[in-house]
């Protein structure tokens, strides 16, 4: 009887323990908007607190969204197994980085194969290495925070040779009202509908004034050429951004 029991008891501890081991090999949930925090530079973590960057993880569509100061990032990844991760291809815009910060960001994350969520942290390794450490981001509502296009705003940087170029274009002028968009870069007068479906610019009907002006005229040019095309807009805060089939092309600053 007293054997009986005893094997009885050892029988219920096994499956005790068996199910304790099995609930702590569930994976964690990867979601959630983080800020790059600390990242391993010349084999040592370094404190960045870049709390302007933006990682975002959707668990459902297995999508990242990923901008640390420069290009606007999008890409794929993978949790299948128990904490490991993947990242898959990503797709990204075409501004020039004089910060080394993004490069070194997506090298690290293109070798991670595990992460670790500890509270507010979110931690990148490769086996036993630990890459990187993300802090969560709260999300701050400004109510003075601008989701329109329309208002009056002046070109902060263009797409040139394949790169986004940012300079003094202090002359030009960009003013949307509701279906209308009047502009100018220094020299002739451009404007024509403006009209939208949700975030889809549909084909622009420009008219422009014919000056000649030798100091903006390649600008001017490349500006309408832009202009003409662009089918997407984004609004962020003080910034409405163009774009053409997902590249960026256009960004205008609110004045």
């Amino acid at each position: 009887m007293k054997r009986t029991i005893l094997v009885l008891g050892i029988l219920i501890a096994s499956v005790t323990m068996y199910s304790i081991h099995k609930k702590s090999a569930k994976s964690s949930i990867l979601e959630g908007t983080y800020y790059l925090d600390q990242m391993l530079r010349n084999q040592e973590m370094k404190d960045l607190q870049l709390t302007s960057s933006e990682i975002t993880f959707t668990n459902k569509s297995g999508q990242v969204s990923i901008y640390v100061g420069c290009n606007k990032i999008s890409g794929a990844f993978n949790t299948s197994k128990t904490n490991q991760f993947k990242l898959g291809k990503t797709m990204s815009t075409k501004m020039f980085c004089s910060d080394t910060t993004e490069n070194e960001f997506l090298q690290l994350l293109s070798k991670a194969t595990q992460f670790k969520i500890k509270g507010e942290l979110l931690e990148f390794y490769q086996k036993n290495k630990r890459l990187m450490i993300l802090k969560k981001k709260k999300k701050v509502v400004s109510v003075t925070e601008n989701t329109t296009y329309e208002g009056h705003y002046k070109l902060e940087s263009i797409l040139i040779d394949g790169k986004m170029r940012t300079d003094d274009y202090s002359k030009s002028s960009v003013a949307i009202e509701k279906d209308r968009i009047q502009c100018s870069v220094g020299c002739n007068g451009i404007g024509g509908d403006f009209i939208t479906e949700g975030h889809k610019i549909l084909p622009l009907k420009l008219m422009m004034t014919e000056m000649y002006c030798e100091s903006v005229a390649k600008l001017e040019q490349l500006f309408v050429e832009h202009l003409n095309l662009v089918d997407m807009y984004e609004v962020e805060n003080d910034r409405l951004n163009f774009y053409l089939k997902g590249e960026l092309v256009l960004v205008f600053k609110r004045i």
